[in-house]
């Protein structure tokens, strides 16, 4: 299991230094200083038959997933921290995949 743990983070070390919201921004020298992490343990997802009744803010995280084959993820604290509402959140996700389509589905699944 400790291995699993440590692979685990080495890629999502790997994703992020990949994420083009750092590497068209990058961090700076002055900024390393000021950063902090935690993890996020998922469960695993399920399709509610009605999302927006079974959404709960700041215990879900979601997936969307749209007809054009986009799909885009927030975990639950990205969530409660940035959006007023679900439908601001599925908005953002729609431009975070570059999705042209019309929203298929979403999983959600708790996070810890």
């Amino acid at each position: 299991m400790h291995d699993d743990i440590l692979k685990t983070i080495y890629y999502c070390t790997e994703q992020s230094l990949q994420d083009p919201r750092f590497t068209l921004n990058p961090i700076t020298d002055r900024e390393i200083s000021q950063l902090s992490f935690y993890i996020t343990f998922l469960k695993k997802p399920f399709i509610p038959k009605d999302y927006k009744n079974e959404f709960k803010l700041g215990l879900h995280g979601l997936t969307a997933y749209f007809s054009d084959g986009g799909s885009a993820t927030y975990l639950a604290d990205v969530i409660k921290e940035n959006f007023k509402n679900l439908d601001e959140t599925i908005q953002s996700l729609k431009e975070k995949a570059g999705s042209k389509g019309e929203l298929k589905y979403v999983e959600l699944y708790e996070c810890e």
